[in-house]
């Protein structure tokens, strides 16, 4: 018998395109729970852009050398950037560089106004055990999750949230009212 992890991954909604209109959640001030130590992984696995140089997920940045080769002057973007591991969301063991799983905590909706968790694999496909903490977590805290399992992507949230998703991502396929109903029976429990 499979587990809620499993089945959940089963019934997901899928696409193997990367997803669209993410924003990091921006905190003015921000002080993390934890310390990077020896972690780069967001400075390999996040897609961004540098001095007009898109870096791919995969890629290490075009600064990465023993460290950030330009810590005392990394663009803002990078200095804006909290995992959930540093803001505490998760625990130790789910550090980046050892679980092989960043997870980003982000914005949705017509005006950003929702946060949403994005969980991106390192190299390696996402565990069960750490995909169960992570809609533990989304359905106690009514969050959505856009996650990747085998390179594909999939959601998990409310309906808002996947309506929302349904309709940003034109080739968001079998929509699953299952997982939706999950989602807002956990709530009621």
């Amino acid at each position: 018998m499979k587990n809620a992890a499993d089945q959940n991954v089963d019934n997901q909604n899928t696409t193997n395109q990367k997803p669209q209109d993410y924003d990091a959640v921006k905190i003015k001030n921000y002080v993390p729970k934890r310390e990077c130590g020896d972690c780069d992984m967001c400075c390999r696995w996040l897609h961004y852009s540098i001095d007009g140089k898109e870096k791919m997920p995969g890629n290490p940045c075009f600064y990465l050398g023993k460290g950030c080769t330009i810590h005392p002057i990394r663009p803002q973007l990078c200095r804006d950037y909290f995992c959930a591991y540093l803001r505490g969301i998760v625990p130790e063991w789910f550090k980046p560089n050892l679980s092989k799983v960043l997870i980003s905590v982000e914005r949705w909706g017509p005006k950003n106004e929702h946060e949403m968790l994005r969980v991106i694999e390192c190299g390696q496909k996402i565990g069960s055990e750490y995909l169960h903490l992570l809609f533990h977590y989304c359905v106690q805290n009514n969050i959505g999750m856009m996650y990747q399992v085998n390179g594909s992507w999939f959601y998990f949230g409310n309906e808002e949230f996947m309506n929302y998703w349904k309709e940003r991502n034109k080739n968001f396929n079998n929509l699953n009212n299952l997982q939706i109903n999950q989602l807002n029976e956990g709530q009621e429990s």
